[in-house]
Formats: structure tokens, C-alpha cells, sequence
């Protein structure tokens, strides 16, 4: 009957999902071709935008974005010209010049910018302008999600360790929990999104893209998957794998609308959020029905607590402080606490699990 349960819920999720990525499909060639618009091409210097911004301390906002903007085109042409007349034969290598291109031209003509009287800080592109540090675009991001991979692996061997007595009955045949393998899984896999978010981070190239986003969408996956599994307490493989199937094929979905139509970034946040959402909902539900039967949850409920009380820090978008830490290499920061308190409940699962039988 639980097995049945879980299917039925899977298959309403998927159906959910599938209607919110269908949402803009049928216009998605005119916003592709306003995504590859070329734009304006300008021939004004930096130093030359030094002697223009200093003729005008009183300049209007309008006036300080057409600066700064000017002299970011300006800048990425010469630059990005640059590495096209480079050495650089491989067109990775150049790719990746022409991120740092970006990054540091961004940066500079921010500087120049407020360092002549400017007030405001602007995007380009889509990007604040971050001060690289070697060979780190967003230092801060790349910084927190290193320590977030060595937390990770920490939090493994924890588990293992401390799970790993109480793992078999019957003399090693049978196993006592059947969820361990999760709890694994998620880690490794997490740890894996953290590398590739290491790299994004490091460089913004499209593979790089490609890895953070597409890492993130499958953990956020696999973790829902796992959460049905344990709120429905499926044990036999068979079901197991029947309930991963719409997941899977949502998955490839995502992948061929994200590579194959485009790349969307508003549509990309609207699926995270309805799969973290959904996720959510089911673990609160479980939680709260299994509050007296099961105390350990209440580490659970604690982690999605702060879930919610550090999510703002995801959709928050101000510019970085000191160049090097915005609002995001601080949500990379704030996931240490809460799969800190996500841990303690994988491990009190186990371990109540094992006595309880």
C-alpha cells in the first residue's frame, strides 16, 4: 500500500514539474533570439572615460550607467579581441579568456567609476563585478564551496563511522537499515555538486556552467527520490526503481530543454525551487505525523527551519562586499549548518531504526 502511495505521489510530481517547465515554450525562438542580441559597439578608452566622468561631479544616475557601460563594451572588445589574437589555439583556453575578460573588465570600469565621484554599483551581463583574486572569479563562492566539499566528507565518514556496527543482523545477511545507502549517496553526490560549483565559480565557461547547474538539479533530484523512499518506507529494489523512472525522465527533459532549446535562468530557479518546495512539504508532513513515534525528527524539522531562514540569501541580489563575497558565497556558507543538522538526523535514523527492530 505504501509502495503505491509513493508511485502516485511520484507520478503527481512529475506531472507538476513537467507543467512548469512546458511554461514559455512556444515563444522560446523570440527569447532566444533577445538572449543572442549583439550589443551596440562603442570606441570610447578607459582614459578616456576618467577625463569624462571627472567633467561632472553632478552627473545623473543615467549618465553614470551610459559611463560605466561605454567603457565595459569598449573594454571586452579590446580584450576579448586580445584572446582571440592570442596564442591560444584551443578554444577552451580561449573561452576561459574571455571570462577573465568579463570579470576583469567589469571590475575596472566599476572602480573607475566610483573612484570619480560614481554612487552606484551596476551589472553587466548579468554578473556584479567581482575582484578576481589569481585565477578565482567570485573568491568568496570558491572559498566556501572548498570548505563545503571537506565538510561534506567529513559528515560521510561520520555517518559511516558511526552507523557502521549497527549496519547488518543475522550474522551480516540481512541488513537492519535499508536507507544507508541514501544517506551515502547524498553525500557523495553532494560533494560532487560542490566541486563543480567550485569550477563554476573559478571560471564562468559553458562546461563549467553547464556542471554547477546541471550537478544542483540532480542532487535536488536524487535527494526528492530519496525522500520518498524513506517517508514511504520502501524497502524492495523493484519499487525503488519504478519510482526513479519519472524522475529520470524528467531529468533528461531538463537536460535536452536546458542544452537543446535554452538556456534558461529564470526557468532553471522556478524548477529548483518547486523541487526543494515539494521536498520540503513532504519531509515537514512526515515529520510532524511522526513527531512522537520518531523524537530524532525534530533534527530534521531544525534543518528545514533554517533551510527557510537562510534561503533569502539565494535570491538576494546585491553587489558583492569587497568585491569578493556576495549574498551567494554566503548561502554556499549557510548549507554547512544546515546539512550539519541534516547529518545528526541521517545518523539518529539509523540508529533508532536498528534498535527499534
Amino acid at each position: 500500500g505504501m509502495s503505491r502511495c509513493a508511485l502516485v505521489v511520484v507520478l503527481m510530481i512529475s506531472a507538476v514539474l513537467l507543467c512548469v517547465s512546458s511554461e514559455g515554450l512556444d515563444d522560446f525562438e523570440k527569447l532566444r533570439d533577445a538572449y543572442e542580441e549583439e550589443p551596440e559597439e562603442v570606441t570610447l578608452h578607459v582614459d578616456e572615460l576618467k577625463d569624462w566622468i571627472g567633467e561632472d561631479p553632478e552627473k545623473s544616475r543615467r549618465d553614470e550607467l551610459h559611463a560605466v557601460g561605454m567603457c565595459w563594451q569598449s573594454e571586452m572588445a579590446r580584450c576579448v579581441n586580445d584572446c582571440s589574437n592570442s596564442t591560444l589555439s584551443i578554444e577552451i583556453l580561449q573561452e576561459i579568456c574571455a571570462s577573465y575578460c568579463q570579470a576583469d573588465v567589469t571590475w575596472t570600469c566599476t572602480k573607475l567609476n566610483l573612484d570619480y565621484g560614481g554612487t552606484e554599483v551596476f551589472k553587466f551581463a548579468g554578473r556584479w563585478p567581482f575582484r578576481r583574486v589569481l585565477c578565482f572569479t567570485e573568491f568568496g563562492s570558491v572559498l566556501f564551496c572548498i570548505f563545503s566539499v571537506f565538510m561534506h566528507m567529513y559528515w560521510l565518514f561520520e555517518y559511516i563511522t558511526a552507523t557502521d556496527k549497527v549496519t547488518h543482523k543475522n550474522n551480516g545477511t540481512e541488513e537492519a537499515y535499508p536507507y544507508r545507502f541514501l544517506w551515502i549517496t547524498t553525500q557523495i553526490i553532494w560533494m560532487i555538486t560542490f566541486m563543480c560549483a567550485t569550477a563554476f565559480h573559478t571560471v564562468d565557461i559553458r562546461i563549467t556552467e553547464y556542471l554547477d547547474y546541471f550537478t544542483a538539479t540532480l542532487s535536488t533530484l536524487f535527494g526528492l527520490w530519496a525522500c520518498l523512499i524513506r517517508i514511504f518506507e520502501v524497502r524492495r529494489s523493484s519499487v525503488m526503481w519504478l519510482l526513479a523512472t519519472p524522475l529520470v525522465g524528467f531529468y533528461g527533459f531538463h537536460l535536452m530543454r536546458m542544452i537543446g532549446i535554452r538556456f534558461g535562468y529564470g526557468y532553471n530557479m522556478r524548477m529548483t525551487i518547486s523541487l526543494i518546495v515539494i521536498q520540503a512539504a513532504l519531509w515537514i508532513i512526515w515529520g510532524l505525523l511522526n513527531f512522537r513515534k520518531l523524537p530524532h525528527v525534530k533534527w530534521m524539522l531544525v534543518g528545514h527551519i533554517l533551510l527557510f531562514v537562510f534561503a533569502p540569501l539565494e535570491v538576494i541580489d546585491r553587489p558583492p562586499l569587497l568585491g569578493l563575497f556576495d549574498t551567494h558565497a554566503f548561502w554556499h556558507f549557510s548549507i554547512n549548518i544546515i546539512f550539519g543538522v541534516w547529518n545528526r538526523f541521517y545518523i539518529k535514523d539509523s540508529l533508532h531504526y536498528r534498535a527499534s527492530q
